[in-house]
């Protein structure tokens, strides 16, 4: 079965930016789908082994470079 257009949208933005830590939220604003289209999507992609979810901590920092915040994120890979 050939891949529905927005999973490829957001197959081809994991893979552009595989470099990278991306999460759900930054898939959905780039492809322009609700993070639950993103979310059911990469669930897909985890099953048939292409790509998986690695736990990061995200810090998040004020003007000065001080540290303000930790969020528990996932970053999503290629595999």
């Amino acid at each position: 079965m050939a891949m529905k257009e927005n999973s490829k949208k957001i197959f081809m933005y994991v893979k552009e930016n595989e470099d990278s830590n991306i999460t759900l939220a930054d898939i959905s604003e780039a492809v322009g789908l609700p993070v639950k289209s993103v979310n059911g999507s990469i669930v897909a992609f985890q099953r048939k082994e292409w790509m998986e979810r690695i736990p990061a901590t995200v810090e998040i920092t004020d003007e000065e470079g001080n540290a303000t915040m930790s969020l528990q994120a996932v970053s999503i890979f290629l595999k």
